[in-house]
């Protein structure tokens, strides 16, 4: 994944595990706990992403992650300690239950539109792009009325969210168009066929 979507997927946690746990008593444990184990377990998957430490990651992105377009725009960034540990311990009335499990969706909503799923054909030389995954096993894939997207997991159990991106990420599609897609199930589409390199490398899985 692009880092800027990894960012934003920790910041979404930590941000959901403080709304959720901010009328605790031992609310000061809750933000200590975010504002370290969060923070490094972002920055050490980037680091191990990038092959690299995590004093590279936090010279070049600071602790707080920031992520920036060719533009200089923040298109990402972990909340600061500072704003973390001014947070006050509260009741929020205007937070639903499931603004978490929203939360996690919305990030997996857009998992599913980036090149996880993959923008062009994988086939070598071949720049269609009306993609339908092939599977090494099925995945059954379904977006519901509200937009959610969910998949079958291996114990048959249709998921969402979290447990979704990780079933999708488990059974390494393929990204094929249309053509190509016919071409895999006649048996007309050889290993070498496939550009392996934009499959593994390219932010697909």
């Amino acid at each position: 994944m692009p880092d800027s979507l990894i960012v934003q997927w920790y910041d979404a946690v930590g941000r959901g595990l403080l709304n959720y746990y901010r009328c605790c008593n031992n609310f000061y444990k809750v933000k200590d706990y975010v504002d370290y184990m969060v923070r490094w377990s972002a920055i050490h998957t980037l680091a191990g992403k990038h092959k690299s430490s995590s004093r590279k990651i936090i010279a070049k992105y600071t602790k707080n992650l920031v992520i920036r377009d060719e533009k200089e725009y923040i298109v990402a960034e972990l909340m600061s300690s500072n704003k973390i540990r001014a947070m006050g311990r509260k009741f929020l009335t205007d937070v639903s239950e499931d603004a978490f499990d929203k939360v996690i969706d919305a990030i997996w909503v857009k998992f599913s539109r980036s090149k996880f799923f993959g923008i062009r054909c994988a086939v070598r030389g071949c720049s269609n792009s009306d993609i339908e995954m092939h599977h090494v096993r099925e995945l059954a894939r379904m977006k519901d009325t509200f937009g959610h997207i969910s998949v079958v997991s291996k114990k048959g159990r249709r998921v969402t969210g979290t447990e979704a991106f990780k079933v999708a990420f488990n059974r390494k599609q393929i990204p094929l168009c249309h053509s190509h897609h016919v071409d895999s199930h006649n048996k007309r589409l050889a290993f070498w066929d496939i550009d392996w390199e934009y499959v593994r490398g390219d932010g697909i899985f």
